[in-house]
């Protein structure tokens, strides 16, 4: 018996509320820290064509700020849908 509604595709879990949120957690830190590698690789890539590289320190968040803002924003998706 197969239904087409969309609540079914999701796969059936029986984690905890709080289990989900630290899947959440550790996607989000996931997705911070390829995002961090990416702009690490750029600033090498700069660096090789210039000398000097001027850093806007506003450009840069701290880690865990960025990791905690995308888990937030992924808790959100989940939980509004």
């Amino acid at each position: 018996m197969s239904s087409k509604l969309k609540g079914d595709l999701a796969p059936k879990t029986s984690k905890t509320p709080y289990e989900i949120r630290l899947e959440i957690l550790y996607l989000a830190q996931e997705i911070v820290g390829r995002e961090n590698d990416a702009q690490l690789n750029l600033l090498h890539l700069q660096n090789e064509k210039s000398e000097k590289l001027t850093l806007n320190e506003k450009d840069f968040q701290s880690t865990e700020k960025k990791i905690l803002d995308v888990a937030k924003k992924l808790n959100n998706f989940v939980s509004i849908g």
